[in-house]
């Protein structure tokens, strides 16, 4: 785990209620589990990364640097 990160297991409610919650924070969280609920995130950041013009492509299981959405708008 990178350094300033911490771990924790927070209970859902449900995929879709665990979803829509943490997006909100955006690349200041890092879902690790369950595959289901970190594909369905990474498949909403590359279809709004898309719509604000992001062209830069993400590999699967990488996370974006807390300034990529900043430097794609730049371009």
């Amino acid at each position: 785990m990178a350094s300033g990160w911490i771990e924790s297991r927070i209970p859902i409610e449900s995929i879709d209620h665990a979803h829509e919650t943490f997006l909100a924070p955006g690349a200041e969280i890092e879902v690790l589990a369950l595959t289901a609920l970190r594909d369905g995130l990474a498949e909403t950041a590359r279809t709004s990364a898309a719509c604000y013009g992001c062209h830069r492509t993400i590999r699967r299981g990488s996370r974006a640097p807390p300034d990529f959405v900043e430097r794609a708008a730049a371009g």
